[in-house]
């Protein structure tokens, strides 16, 4: 039993998991900058990244690099932001990096339905 302790503690550690904060959930990622935003105000850069180690495939980290992308935005610009465009993905061997532009769509009651709205 010892011996198999370390084993599975190791088993468990590279196991991986996409996470995110409730504030950073609300944030709505576009794909690309589109005719659904050219009339956010937009807010201004951010740069986030998800580290590829422990991770089981490469959509797994880019979607945590979009998610990661979301926190960036609601640290730097708080309640202000409800958008994300992202702008470029660039992968390394052992990290992907997302560059976006954090927006100012909604105000309110103009919010869109979340629960009708595709995540990306």
């Amino acid at each position: 039993m010892k011996k198999l302790f370390p084993l599975f503690l190791v088993a468990l550690g590279s196991t991986s998991c996409i996470i995110m904060t409730q504030r950073a959930a609300e944030i709505i990622v576009h794909s690309q900058i589109s005719t659904q935003i050219e009339s956010c105000k937009r807010l201004g850069p951010i740069t986030a990244e998800a580290s590829a180690r422990g991770q089981l495939d490469w959509p797994s980290v880019e979607q945590q690099a979009k998610n990661n992308l979301r926190e960036k935005a609601a640290e730097k610009y708080g309640e202000q932001v409800d958008s994300v465009a992202v702008i470029n993905m660039d992968r390394y061997t052992a990290k992907m990096v997302a560059n976006g532009l954090a927006f100012k769509c909604f105000c309110g009651a103009n919010m869109p339905n979340k629960a009708n709205m595709a995540r990306g």
